[in-house]
């Protein structure tokens, strides 16, 4: 919804408004009962904040906002929320430490068994 800036021409007070498109040509009445004008004032600029990276997916070098969205739709995927990232890598960490284990597991056994026996 757009933002209106308003000065009172009594008081001088200046004050924004939230208003719909629509309703951008009403009139507005400042806290001291006089009728405020209509200021023109710059428009706020959002900058594209995402810098650019590679899709691990694809490999695809993914550029903007736009790109962004479009390509965690494309593979089913979501940002994760405050907190995600932190259990991802702890998990992953665990996992990798039962694979070596697994792994250890099946070598270690054979190899002690070989040398004690043999």
């Amino acid at each position: 919804m757009p933002i209106y800036e308003y000065r009172c021409s009594t008081c001088e007070s200046q004050f924004t408004v939230y208003r719909t498109i629509d309703a951008m040509r009403q009139a507005e009445q400042c806290q001291c009962g006089s009728e405020a004008h209509k200021v023109i004032s710059a428009p706020m600029i959002a900058m594209d904040s995402y810098t650019s990276y590679s899709c691990p997916i694809t490999g695809k070098q993914i550029e903007g906002k736009r790109q962004h969205v479009e390509n965690l739709k494309k593979h089913g995927c979501r940002v994760y929320e405050a907190g995600e990232t932190e259990q991802f890598k702890k998990r992953r960490a665990q996992e990798q430490e039962r694979a070596t284990d697994a792994l250890l597991d099946r070598i270690l056994p054979k190899s002690i068994g070989d040398t004690i026996h043999g």
